[in-house]
């Protein structure tokens, strides 16, 4: 689970940096998973997961993640 963590700030880190911050929502995206980092430690591993690949896809293009487990 600490790796989880661990992944799930550097995707802020990344989503924080160019050239994701540049796309629109973005900063209302990661300030959400800023806000709900502390639930997202509270999830078991299947939940942490599921929301670390959502994440992922945002950074593959994806328009929308589905963060309903935060």
């Amino acid at each position: 689970m600490e790796k989880n963590i661990e992944l799930y700030n550097l995707y802020i880190r990344k989503l924080s940096s160019w050239p994701y911050n540049t796309r629109p929502g973005n900063e209302t995206f990661v300030k959400k998973l800023m806000s709900h980092s502390t639930d997202f430690v509270k999830l078991d591993i299947f939940e942490q997961t599921t929301v670390l690949l959502q994440i992922q896809g945002i950074l593959g293009r994806m328009k929308q993640a589905d963060l309903k487990h935060l």
